[in-house]
C-alpha cells in the first residue's frame, strides 16, 4: 500500500490511535490527512519520528490550482501527540518551502494537545485554526516560541501551557483572544510577559472577563506562579 493512499484504501476511518511500546522504531508516518471522515487522532510514544508528513504526500499535483485542493484533515476534531520527543515539524521540508502554496488545513479541529514532544516552535501548519477551543501544552522542554498568529485562534477559550522551561515571552496577541476564559502557564520561566501587567491593554479579554458581571461564575485562571 502506497503510504499517501490511506484514504483510498480506508476512507470511512473516523479515529486513529497509536500507541507504541518502548522497543518501537516506528520513524515514518502514513499521510492521514487525506482521510475525508478522520475525526480523532491520538499518537502515543513514537519516540523515533521526525515529522509527520513528507512534503510531497499533501502537494498539489502539476497543473493542480491550491483552491482546487481538498483541504487536509477535513474532518479532524481532537488531535493528541504524546511522548515524540524527536518531532521536529509536521511535514519535512516545510522549511525550505515556506513561502510555497498549500492546501489550508485542520478546519474542524476544536482541540490540539502536544505532549512531551520536540517542536521548538509551534508549526506554521496550525495557523488559522479559527474552530480551535482548547490549546494544551506539556512538558515540550525544547520548545522556544508561541507564535503571533495565535491570534487568530479567535474560538480559543482554554489555553494551558505547563513545563517548558525554553519557553520565550508570550505574545501580545494572546490578551487580544475575544473568547478566551482560561489561561494557565506554570513552570515555564521565561513565558511571564510584561503585557501581562499593563493597565492599559485594549480589549483584553483577561481584563474583561475578571471584571464584567455576565462572568461572575465563570471562573479565569491566570496562573504565573511557578514562572520565576
Amino acid at each position: 500500500m502506497m503510504k499517501n493512499q490511506l484514504h483510498c484504501s480506508l476512507p470511512n476511518l473516523m479515529a486513529i490511535e497509536i500507541f507504541c511500546a518502548a522497543n518501537c522504531n516506528v520513524t515514518n508516518l502514513c499521510s492521514f490527512g487525506r482521510l475525508p471522515h478522520l475525526r480523532w487522532l491520538w499518537l502515543w510514544g513514537l519516540k523515533s519520528v521526525e515529522y509527520m508528513e513528507e512534503d510531497e504526500d499533501d502537494a498539489p499535483v502539476m497543473g493542480e490550482a491550491i483552491s482546487e485542493v481538498a483541504p487536509l484533515f477535513p474532518s479532524l476534531e481532537h488531535l493528541e501527540l504524546s511522548d515524540m520527543p524527536k518531532l521536529k515539524g509536521w511535514r519535512r521540508d516545510s522549511r525550505n518551502t515556506k513561502g510555497s502554496a498549500r492546501p489550508p488545513s485542520f478546519p474542524r479541529l476544536n482541540c490540539l494537545k502536544l505532549d512531551q514532544v520536540g517542536f521548538e516552535a509551534v508549526p506554521d501548519e496550525f495557523r488559522g485554526l479559527s474552530s480551535l477551543r482548547t490549546l494544551e501544552i506539556q512538558a515540550c522542554e525544547r520548545l522556544k516560541e508561541i507564535p503571533e498568529w495565535i491570534g487568530d485562534f479567535t474560538s480559543l477559550k482554554t489555553l494551558e501551557i505547563h513545563h517548558c522551561p525554553k519557553l520565550m515571552p508570550l505574545p501580545k496577541q494572546i490578551g487580544n483572544l475575544p473568547n478566551l476564559e482560561d489561561l494557565s502557564i506554570s513552570r515555564c520561566r521565561g513565558a511571564y510577559a510584561e503585557w501581562w501587567r499593563d493597565p492599559t491593554l485594549p480589549d483584553c479579554p483577561i481584563k474583561q472577563l475578571h471584571n464584567d458581571k455576565k462572568w461572575k461564575r465563570r471562573t479565569m485562571r491566570r496562573d504565573f506562579l511557578s514562572c520565576s
